[in-house]
């Protein structure tokens, strides 16, 4: 579907307040998710932002509902677990990054790399920004063990952001 046709179909949820049983939540958590990810294909990170903000206000961490809802080529885990993986690739991408250590992650998918593939998400969406080299160098700093794929996604990465950066260019923001 056309990106920009979803977001004007799906944008009246960001003005729901409630569900009345858990098929409905979900279904309006995966209606949101679907919103954010239409803002994402469009570049509007804000946008997409906003979607995800109003799903716990829906449907919180557990709820039933999002835990068994899927978006549209979900990998599973749920609603809220796909809304929190996006959730951190936004305010990565917007260099918003204390915010980005500051959201909920099971133990499970952070163990599983989704913590730091989440990160290096958000910093391939933010190559192209003044404030790359700081989200590279917070992903170094932040993800010891990365594995090898993650690495070479890092290294890639860094390698695309030297070549796109003036030698004299002074980082924006700390790391």
């Amino acid at each position: 579907a056309d990106p920009t046709e979803a977001v004007g179909l799906l944008r009246p949820l960001l003005s729901a307040d409630r569900a009345d049983d858990a098929s409905q939540r979900g279904q309006l958590a995966a209606g949101l998710l679907l919103l954010a990810q239409a803002n994402v294909a469009l570049n509007n990170p804000n946008d997409a932002l906003r979607a995800l903000t109003v799903l716990p206000r829906i449907a919180p961490a557990g709820d039933p509902g999002t835990e068994q809802a899927t978006s549209e080529g979900s990998s599973g885990g749920g609603v809220y677990a796909e809304a929190q993986r996006l959730r951190v690739t936004l305010l990565v991408w917007l260099n918003r990054l204390d915010e980005a250590d500051q959201v909920e992650w099971s133990d499970a998918e952070a163990d599983a790399g989704g913590l730091a593939d989440a990160w290096l998400d958000g910093l391939e969406r933010a190559i192209a920004e003044p404030h790359a080299g700081v989200i590279a160098r917070g992903i170094a700093g932040r993800f010891e063990d990365l594995t090898e794929t993650q690495q070479a996604r890092l290294e890639a990465l860094q390698q695309q952001l030297a070549a796109t950066t003036a030698p004299d260019a002074e980082p924006v923001g700390g790391g």
